[in-house]
């Protein structure tokens, strides 16, 4: 299957990813950075600067005292929680108009950011635990497609999910039936623009594919995480649990079940 030409041109079009949250990306296929390369790339970055120090103090992560500097907020958060700050603003200026098609931006991303976590997760209980910063990037990002979909196109979600419980068919099968294409498809082409690591970028577009007869291990990560994901908040996005799993997934990753449990 191809994407349309008109929709590959406006993906075209998109301003790139800001400087900081590139060099962030380039970070993930490399040793993790230390606290002081993490604060070289974000220091000259006014908005993330001020946002990441506004997170590690909230409720979320506050400790006995409010920290003031960036290498302490960076050191409190982590490296994946700072990468979904970079990214976010950016996924969010897709948001196209979700209350028309009963789906919501904040939906979204807390599916992608349950998701992410839970990729991490699988990632350090595998036998691959060196691709844990891939593979959350990749989670946080597998559905940036939907958003492509919900801006551009004049496509009614709903009626996508009445055709796949008319045929009994997962979600994205129902997609490539009204379309010609899918979310998974439309989030690799937007990937690729912004430059994305290639293990991120092929995880993003074969987090669907079922039988995955080309498997990563960043994008089995990714498709289990959004299955775990799924099944924490089943609710987020019309969907629902309509989606298929390879079950060979968790064995390709050597996860035992009581690693698998530890995930939850």
């Amino acid at each position: 299957m191809s994407l349309p030409m008109d929709l590959l041109e406006r993906i075209g079009a998109l301003q790139p990813l800001p400087l900081t949250a590139e060099r962030l990306l380039r970070t993930t296929r490399e040793e993790p950075p230390s606290l002081d390369e993490l604060v070289e790339i974000v220091e000259l970055d006014e908005a993330i600067t001020s946002n990441l120090i506004r997170v590690a103090n909230s409720s979320a992560y506050a400790g006995f005292c409010r920290v003031g500097s960036l290498s302490d907020a960076i050191s409190r958060i982590g490296f994946n929680c700072l990468v979904h700050l970079a990214l976010r603003d950016c996924l969010r200026g897709l948001a196209g108009p979700g209350a028309r098609h009963e789906i919501t931006e904040r939906e979204l991303w807390l599916h992608a950011a349950i998701s992410s976590f839970a990729a991490e997760e699988i990632a350090l209980e595998s036998v691959e635990p060196s691709l844990a910063q891939l593979a959350a990037v990749g989670a946080l990002v597998h559905d940036v497609g939907k958003l492509i979909i919900l801006r551009y196109m004049d496509v009614d979600l709903l009626s996508i999910v009445a055709r796949a419980h008319r045929d009994g068919v997962p979600f994205v099968v129902a997609e490539r039936r009204a379309m010609g294409f899918d979310h998974a498809e439309v989030g690799a082409a937007m990937a690729e623009k912004w430059s994305f690591p290639s293990e991120i970028i092929e995880a993003v577009g074969s987090h669907h594919r079922i039988p995955n007869d080309r498997p990563t291990p960043v994008a089995d990560m990714v498709s289990l995480a959004n299955m775990v994901a799924k099944t924490v908040a089943p609710a987020l996005g019309v969907e629902g649990m309509n989606l298929v799993v390879d079950l060979r997934t968790p064995t390709r990753l050597g996860l035992t079940c009581r690693g698998f449990d530890r995930i939850y």
